[in-house]
């Protein structure tokens, strides 16, 4: 696997299409954008408190205070480990406070995507 990431700017972060982003993780003081189907890894210099209140509105949650996941690639919440398992195989770890909200916002938008489906 390919180490190296492309650098971006603020601007150009503006420019990526939101659902194909899987998540976006603080490392130092670079965002790490990890994009659905891809092994290209991108770096933003900017904070995760930067694109937070606007990633919320695009089905984004905080599931720890160093990442900020898409719902859309959400497969499971291990009630157990306290982990999100995302269809990529990730597992993000869930801070013990943010526990109750985090599952709350997934059944939120399972039950918002189970309403918008037609049953033949």
């Amino acid at each position: 696997m390919n180490n190296n990431y492309t650098c971006i700017s603020n601007e150009v972060l503006d420019e990526l299409i939101l659902h194909k982003v899987v998540f976006f993780k603080v490392n130092g003081h670079y965002l790490e954008v990890k994009l659905a189907m891809s092994d290209l890894k991108i770096k933003i210099r900017a904070s995760l408190k930067t694109y937070k209140d606007r990633l919320i509105e695009k089905n984004f949650i905080n599931p720890n205070q160093s990442i900020m996941i898409n719902l859309l690639y959400v497969k499971e919440i291990d009630k157990v480990n306290k982990k999100v398992v995302m269809h990529t195989g990730d597992m993000i770890d869930i801070s013990r406070d943010k526990y109750k909200d985090v599952l709350t916002q997934y059944i939120k938008y399972i039950g918002k995507y189970e309403e918008s489906v037609d049953f033949i």
